[in-house]
């Protein structure tokens, strides 16, 4: 594979992003690596896959199951034309195009092979190009032998048997138009096709494409596609080494008590595939050379690799690097371990959920946060959604494919936020949506019962393998202290709550879905309450008990987990309707819910959630108001599926404005006390799809919440932000509440 930029840039695709310095786009020589070698689902550090299941390279070859909008894009360049010149500039992509009908098909079914360029979206940033393009040029010949080229297709049919095809896309720009040609070449003849176009149609991204029809994910694709040999030239081309992305994808990390576990994420590096990722410090002192602490293995299916470090200094920073070899290449990433905040600082904790995906890599949002330099990322659930990045969704037995499926969506969660990610402590959680089974109910970790496998899963128990689950918690969890049981359920899960103390304060990570009993397997008059059923579970719920009685090395508790522990939203869905049901909540069951409360309220513990939609803030009640602690509840960062707290408001919406704080009862009963409330613009639910995907998740409440515990950790300054760069937040915010603090 030949990569050549004219006039003398060459792009370099050997190495991580982090190691670019400021020069990273220039126009000084660098080396091409062709990365096109062996066979492996990921295709390589200067391609995204749409989606990874649908591309792969077999012996140097890249093959493509064609479907709709499949693209291979290339990240380190796009076309970009200089507004300072007017003609001459040029560009000149070329690639060795093979058809593959499938097995057992006579003939080729009608699939488009070529080239997508001009790739752009509703949010100027190359990433939210890759996924979600609404701008695009396409020139590709089809399995009929039709060239196309935008909108014109050839008169004469190229002759296509089993030797490649070489597609050549040229172009050539005069003032804002640009002459396209596009041939085909087969060794012995060659056929054109020929249009000039505004320039603007091909300014942007540069894909690859294997077009076919509509297709679900995973499911059998009309014909395959084979790619070789892709030259791109020209000065319509520009540079960008530093979009490269992987194979070290991203790094996270826990300091607990002395003690650092730091995980690593990695691309799908193929079965041959032997390096071990080495870990790397630099002194004491966080000056000189990084000397390598320790080596560990890439897991198989969840491709990471997990560092524990005992005896930590935590106060000082101490600068790491990642370091794996790959393809005769040594890549590196580099980050942070921050020195940890004494339990007398000031200390700022960011707390986020529920991404949609329509806004990656939501560019405002995560500059708005880094400006803001949070000390700690917490991530309550829902980091994925099955629609993330469109192309459906791999739910089936074959746990490798539906892997791919579900890290090629994790993916986007990392490269969205790994630049905050590498240099301060997170704790992520995974929920019902990143295990591809919305409102589960896990009954225990059980299988779902065969006879119940539809859509509303009620039963309890898990869709998904059991060696599927493990995988996909541990790309999120892997970084947690480690769990406060050992113990494997019956379906093979395993649970990860467990307990942090950072900065005087002592976190209580929970599972709120795991234990919880489905609804549909309890008696129809026990569905109500749901007394004697569970929620967070007995192993649970003596845990969380005895951390409630542990002060060593903290001033005050944080209990963490992903849904609220009552049904604190009124209006749901795309029409917003009032609706009753709250099985789905923290609220149900009533029992095991008043417990877990009562629990959190002794020790007057704040609980942080997500999974909900919506921002509020509110204190529990038991027996009466106010007799439990302080929850916050955080909004989605992207909100789909949109939720609101409208009491009172049984028919229509309301109006923008009203006021919605005050003490009420929720749907299960439960005494809640409303502080504040982020609710979403009534009707922000019917935009149509052509809307600003800005505004749609403006409109629909979308934002994050920041919790500020003051220096004594007396009292805590409770923000929730509206989603943009400019600082906004809710009506209602901030709030300052008073939290019980202990000296040690």
């Amino acid at each position: 594979m030949r990569f050549l930029i004219f006039p003398i840039v060459l792009f370099a695709m050997q190495v991580s992003s982090t190691i670019f310095s400021e020069d990273a786009k220039t126009d000084q020589p660098r080396e091409a690596s062709a990365t096109w070698r062996g066979s492996r689902a990921w295709i390589g550090p200067d391609w995204w896959a749409n989606p990874l299941t649908d591309w792969s390279i077999r012996d140097g070859v890249v093959h493509a199951a064609a479907g709709k909008d499949r693209t291979l894009c290339w990240l380190p360049a796009e076309v970009e034309a200089d507004p300072d010149s007017t003609d001459g500039q040029s560009l000149d992509l070329s690639v060795d195009l093979t058809f593959v009908p499938i097995k057992g098909d006579k003939n080729l079914r009608p699939i488009t092979a070529g080239f997508r360029i001009g790739r752009r979206g509703g949010i100027d940033e190359y990433r939210h190009a890759l996924v979600s393009a609404t701008k695009f040029f396409d020139a590709g010949l089809r399995s009929n032998g039709e060239l196309v080229l935008g909108s014109k297709t050839s008169d004469e049919a190229v002759a296509i048997g089993d030797a490649p095809i070489r597609l050549t896309l040229t172009g050539q720009r005069s003032g804002q138009r640009i002459a396209l040609t596009l041939s085909a070449e087969n060794g012995q003849q060659t056929w054109q096709i020929q249009d000039t176009v505004s320039l603007d149609k091909v300014v942007g991204g540069i894909s690859l494409l294997a077009d076919g029809p509509p297709r679900a994910g995973g499911s059998r694709p009309a014909g395959m596609c084979k790619f070789a040999d892709v030259d791109l030239t020209g000065s319509l081309i520009s540079s960008h080494p530093d979009r490269s992305f992987g194979p070290i994808l991203w790094s996270q990390y826990t300091l607990d008590q002395n003690r650092v576990r730091l995980m690593v994420q990695f691309a799908p590096l193929g079965k041959g595939n032997r390096s071990k990722a080495r870990l790397c410090l630099r002194g004491e002192d966080n000056q000189g050379e990084f000397r390598e602490m320790g080596t560990q293995p890439v897991e198989k299916l969840s491709r990471t690799a997990v560092f524990t470090l005992d005896d930590w200094d935590g106060t000082v920073d101490r600068d790491y690097q990642i370091r794996f070899d790959w393809l005769g290449q040594t890549y590196r990433w580099s980050g942070t371990i921050r020195a940890e905040p004494a339990a007398d600082e000031p200390f700022q904790l960011a707390c986020f959920s529920c991404d949609n995906g329509y806004l990656f890599p939501i560019p405002a949002m995560v500059g708005q946060v880094s400006r803001q330099d949070p000390d700690m990322m917490f991530f309550a659930g829902d980091q994925i959604y099955e629609s993330y990045g469109g192309f459906g969704v791999v739910r089936r037995a074959d746990t490798p494919v539906a892997m791919l499926d579900y890290l090629r969506k994790y993916y986007q969660f990392g490269w969205t936020w790994r630049d905050l990610l590498k240099d301060r402590p997170s704790v992520i959680l995974p929920d019902d949506h990143d295990v591809f089974q919305g409102n589960i109910w896990g009954h225990g970790g059980r299988a779902l019962p065969p006879s119940d496998k539809k859509n509303d899963w009620a039963a309890g128990g898990y869709l998904m393998p059991a060696d599927w689950v493990n995988a996909v918690e541990r790309t999120q969890v892997g970084s947690l202290p480690d769990p406060a049981i050992d113990k494997v359920l019956p379906h093979g899960i395993k649970p990860y709550f467990t307990d942090l103390t950072y900065a005087g304060i002592g976190f209580a990570i929970l599972e709120d879905r795991k234990f919880k009993t489905g609804p549909n397997a309890i008696p129809a008059s026990d569905r109500p309450r749901g007394d004697g059923y569970d929620l967070l579970g007995p192993d649970q719920e003596a845990f969380l008990a005895r951390w409630a009685d542990e002060w060593t090395g903290q001033r005050v508790k944080v209990a963490l987990s992903q849904t609220i522990f009552c049904n604190a939203a009124t209006h749901v869905g795309e029409n917003l309707k009032r609706g009753r049901y709250y099985h789905d909540s923290g609220a149900w069951p009533v029992e095991a819910r008043n417990r877990a409360v009562r629990i959190l309220g002794d020790c007057e513990a704040l609980s942080i959630h997500g999974d909900q939609h919506l921002g509020v803030l509110l204190r529990q009640g038991v027996d009466d108001f106010d007799d439990a602690g302080y929850a916050f509840m955080v909004p989605g960062t992207a909100n789909g599926f949109p939720r609101a707290w409208w009491p009172g408001v049984n028919k229509g919406q309301p109006e923008p404005g009203g006021d919605y704080t005050g003490k009420f009862h929720d749907d299960a009963g439960h005494p809640i006390h409303i502080l504040a409330v982020g609710n979403p613009q009534p009707g922000s639910n019917l935009l149509p799809k052509t809307t600003d995907p800005m505004e749609i998740g403006y409109r629909k409440g979308s934002g994050y919440g920041v919790v500020d515990f003051s220096a004594d950790r007396r009292s805590a300054k409770i923000s929730l932000y509206r989603l943009g760069d400019q600082e906004e937040m809710f009506d209602g915010f901030p709030q300052t509440i008073q939290i019980r603090s202990r000296s040690n």
